[in-house]
């Protein structure tokens, strides 16, 4: 494993000491997962906001192909 050195404010550390010890933590353990849980939330938005993008982009596609149908639906001729 690599050993990675942070600087933090006293404050955030304290804070962090004090939830690692409420969670019966050491602070590294805690330290590392708060950055694995991290890099798990902005792996979630990041496909939340690619979903999204696809699904306006399929909506689009699909409004045009309704109108399409609309017409056919509505051709006297048919």
């Amino acid at each position: 494993m690599t050993v990675v050195s942070i600087r933090l404010s006293e404050e955030l550390l304290e804070e962090t000491d004090e939830c690692a010890t409420s969670l019966h933590l050491k602070r590294t353990l805690y330290i590392r997962k708060a950055i694995e849980q991290f890099n798990q939330c902005l792996k979630k938005e990041y496909t939340k906001k690619r979903l999204i993008e696809a699904s306006l982009k399929t909506r689009a596609e699909s409004m045009v192909v309704n109108k399409e149908f609309n017409k056919i639906r509505n051709d006297p001729q048919l």
